[in-house]
């Protein structure tokens, strides 16, 4: 659906994107994650067409960006950081305003902007003034206008931002519910938002791109171990002994995190990566007539994944 080749973008001597190269298949909620100058905005105004890259290229549904731009906009969806609202329209008068400049009128003009209503929950505040809404709701107007054409593609950049707790679980659902007739690229530099909304992620820094992938498969590629959790019943010191002997076990200790049932005890184990290394611990304890309420192989977390693949960038420079 997406597919961005060796792209490069220059601002006099600031390389704000470095020969970058991604793809994002059809129905794909893929996530943009770094920081703030990483790349993101610059990358999401290139593939919208919006700004003209120094060099490469952008294919999207087989149109190349550079040279097909009317028919990419068409059939894109934009929502930038700050969604740009006329704040004495109503919600109805501006969505017009979006459709018509879409190309949208009559009875098409009217049915799209009924479904970009309802899709976004905006039911309730169609004909309130856009100035009297709140944060999470203007955002909401603003994908609004973002998804009234029925887009092929649909481009976030921070659709959270600014929103309290409850607006970003929203928001969320929203652009999952999206995701079944749009393919969808958001960015964020908050790694718990992409962990749990988007299929993928791809990682960006300084202009470069320094990984792409499921965060679970990034995970695996990053870690050189396991590390297990288990919660216990029994003697403690027999079920440390056990799991500390077991072959593929390279450090082993109590802990009292997550722990569910009375009585128990936890034990956290690095291990070489291996499904059959827990079978054997299983098989063990359960001889030993300690009884296994749960066991666990903790993945690293998003933030820590981030953390790596950049020092990582750091060290091979």
């Amino acid at each position: 659906m997406i597919s961005v080749k060796n792209l490069t973008k220059k601002y006099g001597e600031t390389t704000a994107l470095d020969n970058i190269t991604f793809n994002v298949e059809k129905g794909e909620i893929v996530g943009l994650l770094g920081p703030n100058a990483a790349g993101k905005t610059t990358t999401m105004r290139i593939l919208t067409g919006y700004f003209p890259p120094t060099s490469g290229e952008v294919i999207i549904a087989g149109k190349n960006v550079a040279e097909d731009s009317l028919y990419i906009r068409k059939n894109t969806g934009y929502l930038p950081e700050s969604a740009p609202l006329y704040s004495d329209m109503t919600v109805d008068e501006f969505l017009d305003f979006a459709a018509e400049a879409k190309g949208l009128n009559g009875k098409t003009k009217r049915e799209s902007k009924d479904n970009a209503i309802n899709n976004c929950n905006l039911q309730d505040y169609a004909f309130k003034q856009l100035k009297t809404l709140s944060k999470g709701y203007k955002q909401r107007v603003g994908l609004a206008q973002a998804i009234i054409n029925s887009p092929q593609i649909l481009i976030l950049d921070e659709p959270t931002v600014g929103l309290d707790p409850q607006q970003i679980k929203d928001m969320r659902e929203i652009i999952t519910n999206l995701s079944k007739k749009s393919t969808i690229i958001l960015s964020s530099h908050i790694l718990e938002e992409i962990s749990k909304t988007c299929n993928r992620v791809i990682i960006m820094n300084k202009g470069k791109v320094l990984a792409t992938d499921t965060p679970d498969n990034l995970s695996s590629k990053i870690e050189k171990s396991d590390r297990l959790f288990f919660e216990l019943g029994g003697d403690k010191e027999t079920a440390l002994n056990i799991i500390k002997q077991t072959k593929g076990i390279t450090e082993c200790g109590y802990s009292n995190l997550n722990l569910n049932e009375e009585n128990s005890f936890g034990i956290e184990a690095l291990s070489e990566k291996s499904p059959e290394i827990r079978n054997v611990i299983i098989k063990e304890l359960i001889a030993k007539d300690i009884s296994v309420y749960q066991i666990k192989l903790e993945k690293l977390t998003l933030e820590q994944i981030f953390s790596a693949i950049v020092e990582e960038a750091k060290q091979t420079k």
